[in-house]
């Protein structure tokens, strides 16, 4: 989804968020055509959000749209020039923000809107959002204003730049998805200013010294924002990759000053009064593909969802590419709670875009949507695939940001390539028949019936555990040590005769008894010497938002999980839940009392030397 687009008309440039790693690309965004518009007024800025398109223009034009077909003019309750619209995905709220103070907001899809206004004095440029620690909001504006809040209905509060810096703002931008969770605003004179709260800003140098203008961010990019700026001495476009703490820019090849850009299907689109180009995130850097636009419409904006792109300009203009095809598309597979896909990328409002991007950013082979937006990761597709017969029956749920997106179904995920190759991982070994106890020999319990060898070895693998083990028919456990003791070759037959429900042709233990299986990883290392950072208070709203294993991690699996995965930390939780992120947490508990009652105070289950946290506790280390 799109967090922020904005243009005002007659600005210089339009920036877009991207990623600087190779991104899946799928079909050329191409078949531009000119929808009918309800105004004539100027629009200036799009976005896209909860399966809605809205632009917003002069005189107040807000216009909503499902599908970028059909276009419904909205009435916005003011009739000032509105300059910038941005989604939060958190409240599913729009603002839109504009000249004499005006900040207005819709919680219904741009249906109706609501006013929250400033002063009049304030020419307010550029609104964003993000999720992290709860959602924030920032608006930025003229002369040099900085505005934060937590939600677009409460008062607007004053932020302050750094003592001796003023970015001059043009725009912000606000990332939500995967990685670090932060605002990014870009300025005159190559200013550019990064912030994980909205409050606290560090000022970067990216050797550009001429204007880098508005930001627009979708939620599918990871962890580098890409903006734009144009040359003054040599007439060439540059592009400025941004990241938390640094940017670089680099020169193309094109010497078309845009106005509008953004991200979607691996490319960068941009739009620049009556020219469409295209920047291929996957192919050779620095080079555009540029055509006519319909009508020879003059553009201004430009914003993806759906699987298309839509462009918005002068006198109510709107163009919109035909629908991009899904080429990353594996199938509907069936997922159980030991999940085929571990890694939780997000909660909710993923897209089929969004949840790729972020798995790939993650360094993952698949990424899976299920329950209308709910987005997983991993290196094994899932458990078992449907027919293409009885996709529709199970894998039946859009995407509630993206309603021309699936997004799997209860218990059944739509998974998805995500170009990278799964690591090669040594073939599972039968290990035999080993006897167990109530004191489990294997003790990560991960599904208490169906598993398979498949399931059962991959649920085991994806928490980094060494052995997995069916029992019962179809109860899967998994650990780092074997067993009690292994039955003899003539006693197999009888102690781990059981089939398993789930696939008649394969053995699943016996009443008591394992069918052993070594996963073919090796212990990873443990965290060093000042890793470990406490024990920090956790909420509902996460602060570590990444489930990486939803069960049986150990200081070791799940250190190594959110290092390789590029968090910068790792929080243990509950006997062996496994989160990642890149903020601490909400408290951290005095070292005296980490250990008490309702503090850290569980074990871990996979390895009872290790401490996992407690009940909404987390045990934290760092990971660089």
């Amino acid at each position: 989804m799109t967090t922020l687009t904005r243009v005002f008309k007659g600005g210089l440039l339009a920036a877009a968020l991207a990623c600087s790693c190779q991104v899946w690309a799928g079909t050329p965004p191409g078949g531009w055509v000119s929808r009918t518009s309800p105004t004539t007024q100027d629009l200036n800025g799009i976005v896209f959000g909860n399966g809605t398109f809205v632009a917003v223009g002069n005189n107040g034009a807000v216009l909503t749209s499902s599908d970028g077909i059909s276009w419904a003019q909205r009435a916005s309750g003011t009739s000032r020039h509105l300059a910038a619209v941005a989604f939060g995905a958190s409240s599913l709220n729009f603002t839109a923000v504009g000249s004499y103070g005006t900040i207005i907001f819709s919680d219904n899809k741009g249906a109706s809107w609501a006013a929250n206004n400033v002063d009049p004095s304030y020419n307010l440029l550029g609104v964003a959002s993000k999720v992290g620690v709860g959602e924030r909001w920032v608006v930025v504006g003229n002369p040099n204003k900085l505005l934060t809040a937590t939600h677009p209905a409460v008062p607007w509060g004053q932020a302050s730049w750094p003592s001796g810096s003023s970015p001059n703002a043009l725009a912000v931008a606000g990332q939500n998805a995967s990685g670090t969770s932060r605002f990014v605003v870009t300025g005159r004179a190559g200013q550019v200013a990064t912030s994980t709260d909205g409050n606290t800003w560090q000022v970067l140098s990216c050797g550009f010294s001429d204007a880098i203008s508005p930001v627009s961010v979708a939620a599918d990019m990871g962890n580098i924002f890409l903006a734009a700026g144009f040359d003054s001495r040599n007439y060439f476009l540059n592009l400025i990759s941004i990241t938390d703490t640094s940017c670089s820019t680099k020169a193309t090849t094109t010497r078309d000053p845009l106005s509008g850009m953004a991200y979607g299907n691996g490319y960068v689109v941009g739009v620049i009064n009556k020219r469409i180009g295209y920047y291929d995130t996957a192919g050779s850097s620095g080079n555009w593909t540029a055509v006519n636009t319909p009508n020879n419409a003059s553009l201004n904006a430009v914003a993806y969802g759906n699987g298309t792109f839509v462009a918005v300009g002068a006198g109510g203009a709107i163009v919109q590419s035909s629908p991009a095809s899904p080429s990353s598309y594996v199938g509907c597979f069936k997922d159980d709670e030991a999940r085929a896909l571990p890694v939780q990328l997000m909660s909710q409002g993923a897209t089929v875009a969004s949840c790729i991007a972020a798995a790939k950013a993650a360094g993952y082979a698949y990424a899976g949507l299920q329950y209308g937006g709910t987005c997983f990761a991993g290196n094994t597709p899932g458990y078992q695939q449907l027919a293409v017969a009885d996709e529709k029956q199970f894998c039946n749920m859009p995407c509630t940001a993206a309603n021309g997106d699936t997004c799997g179904g209860s218990w059944y995920s739509s998974i998805h390539k995500t170009g990278l190759s799964a690591p090669a991982v040594a073939e599972p070994k039968y290990e035999g028949c080993y006897s167990d106890a109530a004191n489990r020999a294997l003790p990560v319990v991960l599904s208490q019936s169906g598993a398979t060898k498949k399931s059962c070895v991959a649920a085991a693998r994806a928490r980094g555990l060494l052995y997995a083990g069916l029992q019962y028919g179809g109860q899967c456990f998994a650990g780092n040590t074997l067993g009690y003791q292994k039955a003899k070759p003539e006693e197999e037959g009888r102690s781990c005769g059981m089939r398993c429900s789930a696939d008649s042709n394969q053995y699943c233990g016996g009443i008591w008894f394992n069918t052993v299986y070594s996963t073919g990883l090796t212990l990873g290392s443990q965290p060093p010497a000042g890793a470990y950072q406490g024990c920090f208070e956790d909420k509902e709203n996460r602060a570590l938002p990444v489930v990486l294993m939803p069960s049986g991690a150990t200081a070791a699996s799940c250190y190594n999980a959110a290092k390789n995965a590029g968090y910068l930390y790792a929080g243990l939780q509950w006997q062996g839940q496994c989160y990642a992120g890149n903020t601490l947490g909400y408290a951290k508990v005095p070292q005296q009392d980490e250990h008490k009652p309702g503090k850290c105070d569980t074990r871990c289950t996979a390895n009872q030397s290790d401490w996992c946290g407690g009940g909404w506790h987390n045990s934290i280390y760092k990971t660089r």
